[in-house]
């Protein structure tokens, strides 16, 4: 939300700065960031941790998809802070990047990579969406999502926004998955997820 450079924000709000970096990924990618210096705040009683599944339940997920015959698609959610919003009080100053709005002030509304509380709130808002699909998380990691299909069980496993799906049809799943973000790096091989190969 943008503000002009005279209007009063009130105290409650912390002032941080934001900052584009940029990244080659391993695979010679070009990535840029638009980060905010959250280290600088106060989250007060607001939830920042954030889990991700365990390399053991990887594993076990992957065996279990063999000897069940269920198939493995992977993609990873592109931006997917921004889908949450923030509960975290903040506003920063627009700089030359931001064209006719340089100078102006912005409330920060949206999760943005930096703010301490991000994670968890991108945590909670994907935990809403795999429940809405009829997920359940496990008992043993949080991160391991299961469900039902009568007589079989599919799977979505989430570490931050990179995704797991074992299923007899995993592609029904990202295609509801590529419905509410947008999927990068989307693949049905099965093999590599976090580093590790099937």
């Amino acid at each position: 939300k943008y503000l002009e450079p005279k209007d009063f924000i009130g105290n409650e709000y912390t002032q941080l700065r934001l900052r584009m970096v940029f990244d080659v990924k391993a695979d010679g990618r070009k990535k840029a960031r638009l980060v905010i210096d959250g280290s600088r705040t106060d989250v007060g009683d607001i939830s920042t941790s954030a889990s991700v599944a365990k390399q053991e339940s990887v594993r076990l997920v992957q065996v279990i998809a063999d000897k069940a015959g269920l198939n493995i698609a992977t993609a990873d959610i592109g931006t997917a802070y921004l889908y949450a919003s923030t509960e975290e009080k903040v506003w920063c100053r627009c700089g030359p990047e931001f064209g006719i709005y340089e100078g102006y002030k912005v409330l920060v509304q949206k999760a943005l990579y930096g703010l301490k509380s991000s994670a968890s709130a991108f945590e909670a808002f994907l935990a809403d969406k795999l429940r809405s699909m009829g997920f359940q998380p496990s008992r043993g990691d949080r991160s391991v999502w299961i469900k039902d299909e009568g007589g079989t069980y599919s799977y979505i496993i989430t570490y931050v926004d990179d995704i797991m799906v074992a299923s007899l049809k995993p592609e029904k799943y990202i295609e509801e998955l590529r419905g509410m973000f947008t999927l990068k790096d989307v693949s049905y091989s099965g093999g590599r997820y976090l580093g590790g190969d099937r």
